[in-house]
């Protein structure tokens, strides 16, 4: 059936952006021509299109929704298909702050063999969810208070897509959202990144041993997503982003205790030369006990440098970034030959503008800086270099009182390693 040229031009005039597409939905999914301009009536009230017609599609997985549901984004498709990647045979994925259950859906659609559970606290968002998922695997409730006891430590994957909106942005977005989703499913906190703690505080104890929790914020959000999870000891790295439509996926997992020498991730300082091997001999030596780095390299490939780089797991370090460290990681700080100097530990964890870092940080990086001003100097000749901009692939890159400094505290666990093949206590 053609689509109606008067109904274009209907939906066009009330500001429908796509509206050809949607006047083909609407044509498609009406039984009766009463029911078509019923449903147009309420889109053009500002209703959304998925509300009207009653599903949404993600990914090819198509799901019910209706009034009072939050409609799932195309961008959420993302969070979704790398959950399907991580999951191993047979594994379990949680959809967390499920909503609709599109999350799980699509899952369920790209691994039959994945047995997909979810938990929502909004009663509707549950009552959809149960018909877009098996309904005795939905639990209505506040995050991971309604899961079975049973489930703890069992989860390999938790998909989340808490909301991420902060509490102010929420007057400026589309009418159609503002007035006809739940508040719930939109209001983030402050900054937007409060649920996200929550989800953080939470997750390493439903995570089975290689589990990872993987949340869709924000590419301005980023940082702060990442320093919760790295505050509860997940080691945070952005798994997916998409600069045009401004989303990302930051992935994390629990750091490990039972880490022989030889298997930690390497903390590199600077770039290999004079630079890192005083650095390394400052930190063995318990002159250096905090160091600092751009919070721009979450978004980086590979080794990452700033003041230093940090090191994950080796499968996959040419495709995604490394991250930063979390709180209780263990590191082998080594020279530029490659050699352990010595194992630290991660105890702390802050981000802050660079115009914010303050003199106590500063002085404890123990590189001979006596004030602040002298401090940001060398940093900024540092993180204003050639090979910095190179790194990052932005030749115009440079440094601010606005650019973000994650600063990291650590304390030496193992000044001279004896075995590469023991772990540490």
């Amino acid at each position: 059936m053609s689509t109606p040229d008067d109904l274009v031009a209907r939906l066009r005039a009330a500001g429908c952006v796509f509206a050809e597409d949607e006047a083909r939905i609407l044509v498609a999914s009406a039984s009766t021509p009463a029911e078509l301009e019923e449903w147009t009536a309420r889109r053009l009230r500002g209703e959304p299109l998925e509300h009207v017609v009653g599903w949404a599609e993600i990914g090819g997985a198509r799901v019910a929704v209706g009034p009072g549901v939050f409609v799932p984004r195309t961008r959420t498709e993302a969070l979704a298909r790398r959950a399907a990647v991580l999951a191993p045979e047979g594994g379990t994925v949680l959809d967390l702050c499920c909503g609709s259950g599109a999350v799980g859906a699509l899952v369920a659609h790209l691994r039959p063999d994945v047995r997909v559970l979810a938990a929502d606290v909004e009663p509707t968002a549950v009552a959809y969810a149960r018909r877009n998922l098996s309904p005795e695997n939905v639990y209505e409730g506040d995050l991971y208070d309604p899961l079975p006891e049973a489930l703890r430590g069992t989860l390999d994957v938790i998909a989340v897509n808490a909301p991420y909106v902060p509490t102010e942005a929420i007057a400026w977005m589309p009418p159609e959202a503002r007035d006809h989703e739940p508040r719930v499913a939109l209001d983030g906190g402050a900054d937007g990144v409060d649920v996200q703690r929550r989800v953080a505080a939470g997750a390493g104890d439903w995570l089975a041993p290689g589990g990872q929790v993987l949340i869709e914020t924000s590419t301005s959000q980023v940082p702060w997503t990442a320093l919760a999870l790295a505050q509860h000891g997940l080691h945070p790295r952005v798994a997916d982003h998409d600069e045009e439509i401004g989303t990302a996926t930051v992935a994390g997992v629990p750091v490990r205790h039972d880490l022989a020498t030889g298997a930690m991730p390497p903390l590199e300082f600077a770039f290999p030369g004079p630079l890192r091997d005083r650095l390394a001999g400052l930190v063995a030596s318990g002159a250096k006990t905090t160091t600092s780095s751009l919070a721009v390299e979450l978004f980086i490939g590979g080794q990452s440098v700033g003041e230093q780089s940090m090191g994950g797991d080796s499968a996959g370090a040419a495709e995604e970034p490394e991250g930063m460290p979390a709180v209780g990681e263990r590191w082998r700080v080594v020279d530029s030959t490659g050699a352990t100097v010595c194992v630290v530990e991660t105890t702390d964890l802050r981000i802050a503008p660079l115009g914010e870092v303050d003199l106590r940080h500063a002085l404890d990086e123990g590189e001979g800086d006596e004030t602040l001003a002298q401090w940001r100097m060398s940093h900024e000749d540092f993180w204003n270099g050639a090979e910095m901009r190179a790194y990052l692939g932005d030749d115009d890159f440079r440094v601010d009182d606005e650019t973000l400094v994650v600063m990291e505290r650590f304390r030496v666990v193992e000044a001279h390693p004896t075995s590469a093949d023991q772990p540490f206590s």
